[in-house]
């Protein structure tokens, strides 16, 4: 049985795109209530868990690259 999005799905997924670990948190969140009531979770639930999942680690990375970078040039490492 397909099920269509609510606000709160839409909210998550936009969530998602500009803060994405919360965005995660929140379609995860959605999913769960989904699912208690016993019906399909829409897409936009999903995608904001797999958008906030993928742009989190995205994040993380950036932040590690930029942290080494910072690092390797205050040490004198070309």
């Amino acid at each position: 049985m397909s099920t269509k999005p609510n606000g709160a799905d839409i909210t998550a997924l936009v969530i998602a795109i500009l803060l994405p670990l919360i965005g995660f948190i929140l379609g995860l969140v959605r999913r769960s209530q989904w699912k208690a009531g016993g019906m399909r979770p829409p897409t936009a639930a999903t995608l904001a868990v797999v958008l906030g999942a993928v742009l989190t680690v995205a994040q993380l990375l950036a932040l590690v690259g930029i942290a080494a970078y910072i690092g390797f040039t205050a040490s004198g490492v070309q």
